[in-house]
């Protein structure tokens, strides 16, 4: 989905999608050949062995969609900061300025942190 309509296939290549332990599920983006970014909440329950990473595709179902394994959970060191930081009010001005605020919720922001970030390899 992209502004409410569906993707095309392409549209986005560099989105994926995060199967956690069969069911769950998550999006991230390629940063790198060999890694994907997310946020910490998305794998913080999870070994790396029950994250499936899906690429390719814009409906995961597709046969056509390219399946990778995790090898690696990278935790930013600063997840779970204390809270109202500098970074964290600054991040949060910043997704407001973009419109963005009102579709992740101040109580999302607030519950989680600003620096709710993993990368995978």
């Amino acid at each position: 989905m992209s502004d409410g309509r569906l993707a095309r296939t392409g549209q986005f290549p560099y989105m994926v999608k995060l199967t956690l332990k069969g069911c769950s599920t998550c999006g991230g983006g390629i940063i790198s050949a060999r890694y994907v970014l997310t946020a910490v909440h998305c794998v913080e329950c999870f070994t790396k062995s029950q994250i499936e990473v899906f690429v390719g595709v814009a409906d995961y179902l597709d046969r056509t969609r390219q399946t990778r394994s995790v090898s690696d959970i990278m935790i930013h060191p600063r997840d779970r900061e204390e809270e109202g930081s500098a970074t964290k009010r600054w991040i949060y001005k910043a997704l407001r300025c973009a419109n963005l605020a009102d579709l992740l919720g101040t109580e999302d922001e607030e519950k989680r942190g600003s620096w709710d970030i993993a990368v995978l390899r």
